[in-house]
């Protein structure tokens, strides 16, 4: 494993970690927390392939993800938002 995969594996357990200590210390974070915790893990698991085509298709498709949901949230909170 490369320092850059190794650090990427210790940096998501660490946000992994804080992510639930975040859910037991704040209930009504529940939802987010487990939503970062399994995008976290799906990082994780990034860092254990090794066939270089199939890493790049679910790094293109995580980060495509991630666009989208930051565009759904930036859609709902325009103009004071639902939250």
């Amino acid at each position: 494993m490369s320092v850059i995969r190794g650090a990427l594996f210790i940096g998501a357990l660490a946000y992994i970690a804080v992510a639930l200590l975040e859910l037991m210390a704040t209930a009504s974070v529940g939802v987010q927390a487990i939503v970062a915790g399994l995008f976290l893990a799906a990082t994780i698991a990034l860092t254990l392939l090794n066939d270089e085509i199939t890493l790049k298709r679910y790094e293109i498709s995580l980060l495509w993800m991630c666009v989208l949901l930051f565009g759904a949230y930036a859609a709902l909170s325009y103009g004071g938002g639902v939250w």
